[in-house]
């Protein structure tokens, strides 16, 4: 994409925890972006690695913000708050995207002038960025449009990574649930809640390298366990949005 005047600013906002071994390669797959017109917003989530050295070196590239240690949803929003972009794109300190990424999502929104949010599809991959599968429409239900009723079944959304939303729909949920309990599963409830808003669009296109390693809160032992407390909790929030709409 060419720049021009008319391409709306995206923020891109990358929460980071200890991840000194992975932020420089996310980053980098950031700031090669086809799209051109970004802001990079990395809130610190009270690290004990040097991260915060580390991320000197891309001086005025990016904007550093430093927090106690709060939880993911806690820094997506710090980034938000701040964030100057019409579009917000998450993304976490291990994953990559492809050079194309932020350009195909911005134009599908373009067209669907309704829409909420957009999501792709991704590859997995490892600690050494290999490619240990692709996990697209075939495998796994992608919904499109009204997703509230699929989103029960499941997050269709594997991470923040792959979407981009409008900064009026973050707010106009109130951004992530904070809730300690929620930790590490504020991201479905994110998304459980934004259907009730509106539509959610999805892409078939693979833009997305998530990283699995044995570190991400997805895989300790309780995962499982406290995503069936946040479908609960994220339920009642559903119940009382449709006994508001009668």
């Amino acid at each position: 994409m060419q720049k021009t005047e008319s391409s709306p600013l995206v923020s891109v906002i990358i929460p980071t925890f200890n991840s000194v071994s992975t932020i420089h390669d996310t980053l980098k797959s950031v700031l090669e972006q086809d799209y051109p017109h970004l802001e990079i917003i990395v809130v610190n989530d009270g690290s004990t690695d040097d991260v915060v050295d580390q991320l000197k070196r891309y001086g005025d590239r990016l904007t550093l913000i430093n927090q106690k240690n709060s939880g993911q949803g806690a820094a997506r929003n710090k980034g938000a708050e701040i964030a100057g972009g019409e579009y917000l794109a998450f993304v976490d300190a291990d994953d990559l995207w492809d050079v194309s990424k932020i350009t195909e999502q911005v134009n599908l929104l373009t067209n669907f002038p309704s829409a909420l949010a957009t999501y792709c599809d991704h590859r997995t991959i490892d600690e050494n960025n290999d490619i240990l599968g692709s996990n697209g429409a075939l495998l796994h239900l992608r919904p499109s449009g009204a997703i509230t009723a699929a989103l029960l079944y499941g997050s269709c959304i594997i991470t923040p990574g792959v979407a981009l939303v409008r900064k009026s729909a973050w707010r106009l949920i109130n951004g992530f649930n904070e809730q300690r309990l929620l930790i590490g599963k504020e991201d479905y409830d994110f998304w459980l809640r934004l259907s009730l808003k509106g539509a959610v669009i999805y892409s078939p296109q693979t833009l997305v390298s998530y990283r699995r390693h044995s570190k991400q809160i997805t895989q300790q032992q309780d995962y499982d366990l406290n995503l069936s407390v946040t479908r609960l909790i994220s339920l009642a929030a559903i119940a009382d949005e449709i006994q508001k709409k009668k």
